[in-house]
Parts: C-alpha cells; sequence; structure tokens
C-alpha cells in the first residue's frame, strides 16, 4: 500500500490530506460509479512512443454548450477550448482520497509536458453542489496549482453535464466520516481534443507518465 501525505492550506488553516492509495486503486478497479454512457470504446496503437493506454471515443464526440461557474464567478463553457487540450474531472472537494490524488497527477503531469502544457487546460467539474461553491473550488484546485480550473453550479445546471460523460452522481450520508458523506462519481478524467470534441477517457490508475504520453498524442 502507497502512501501519500499532503499539505493544502484551507480557509487560513492548514487541512491534512492523508491519501492512502490501496493496491486495488492502483489497478483502477475503485470505479466510483463510472459509466462509458453507452459509446463505443476502443483501444488505440497510435500513440507516440508504444500503445494508447487511455480509451478511445470513436468516433469523437461533439457536446453540448453547457455553462457552469468557474472559481472566480465567471461564466465557463466547457467545450469551448480555445484551441487547447482539455482535461477534465468529476469530483468533489470534500472526496478524501480519489479527488486529491488525481490532482495530484496532473500537477505531476503539467511538469512533465514542459512547455506544452501551455496547450493544455485542467478542469474539475465537482459533483457535490450543495457544499461546492466558487469559493471553495478556488481553494482546492488551486492549492495544488493556480492555473487548476474549478466549476461550480446548481444541481439543474450541473445534471446535464454529468450526462454528458455518463457520470452516475449519487450522495451517500456517512455520519462517522470527516465530512459526514460520501458522492459517487467518476473516477476516471476525460479529455477534450482542441476541437472540442470528447476524445479520451483515462481510466484511474493511469500514472502520470502514461497521462502524459496520451495527451502528447493530441498535442502533435
Amino acid at each position: 500500500m502507497n502512501r501519500l501525505v499532503l499539505q493544502i492550506a484551507i480557509g487560513g488553516g492548514i487541512m491534512l490530506v492523508v491519501l492512502v492509495v490501496s493496491l486495488m486503486l492502483a489497478m483502477g478497479t475503485l470505479t466510483h460509479g463510472s459509466k462509458t454512457g453507452g459509446h463505443t470504446m476502443v483501444t488505440s496503437p497510435d500513440a507516440p512512443g508504444g500503445v494508447l493506454k487511455a480509451h478511445v471515443y470513436d468516433p469523437p464526440r461533439e457536446l453540448a454548450d453547457l455553462a457552469l461557474t468557474d472559481q472566480d464567478g465567471n461564466p465557463f463553457h466547457l467545450g469551448e477550448t480555445g484551441g487547447k487540450v482539455r482535461v477534465i474531472y468529476i469530483g468533489y472537494t470534500n472526496c478524501p482520497d480519489v479527488c486529491p490524488m488525481t490532482m495530484v497527477n496532473w500537477k505531476t503531469v503539467k511538469k512533465t509536458l514542459g512547455p506544452l502544457a501551455d496547450q493544455v487546460s485542467f478542469v474539475m467539474v465537482t459533483a457535490d453542489p450543495d457544499h461546492d461553491t466558487p469559493d471553495v473550488m478556488k481553494t482546492f484546485v488551486e492549492a495544488f496549482d493556480q492555473s487548476f480550473i474549478g466549476l461550480s453550479g446548481s444541481k439543474a445546471e450541473l445534471t446535464p453535464v454529468w450526462d454528458q460523460f455518463g457520470a452516475r452522481i449519487s450522495r451517500q450520508e456517512l455520519p462517522d466520516s470527516a465530512a459526514g458523506y460520501s458522492v459517487t462519481h467518476p473516477s476516471s478524467m476525460f479529455v477534450l481534443a482542441k476541437d472540442g470534441r470528447l476524445t479520451l477517457k483515462i481510466p484511474y490508475g493511469r500514472t502520470p507518465a502514461e497521462i502524459t504520453e496520451d495527451l502528447r498524442g493530441l498535442l502533435q
């Protein structure tokens, strides 16, 4: 069992997040309700330097023009990529393990990409609209990297966004946990190509090096 301890400045204090990545997580078996939404998924051998580790949407999927609110309170359209590759993750700030681990991986991926990172945006969409306001999202995502984007909205605004990614979101009360509840959400991340179409699904458990290589294939 690998263990990672990360200190994050939250609300003027320090929240100690202990990330326990078990063998099950490392193998990607903790799915948090992830579904493909009925779209064909294939594996592509055309990645630079080897086999693509992600799944490929074939054909790439157009997204509806849906807007949420970013951490600064501004409207944000997921499909308007500005010519960048967009990496999207659906999670929540009170998540004790998979979500902060994904942010840590993103930070590593961004560093590994070097100058190519300027062509990639990293976006977290909340699965917990009751708690994750823009201010909460800002504190969370920017604790990992100032360039990361955190999106929130009402449940009515978020539901069609979740649906586009086949995400089944549900909340369970857990009185004995730190947050008092947990939220079922996808553990995979989704990737939009520069044209804004949904192109890749990267399962949880992929290493930062594997994620980086998958993204390089869209940055050529």
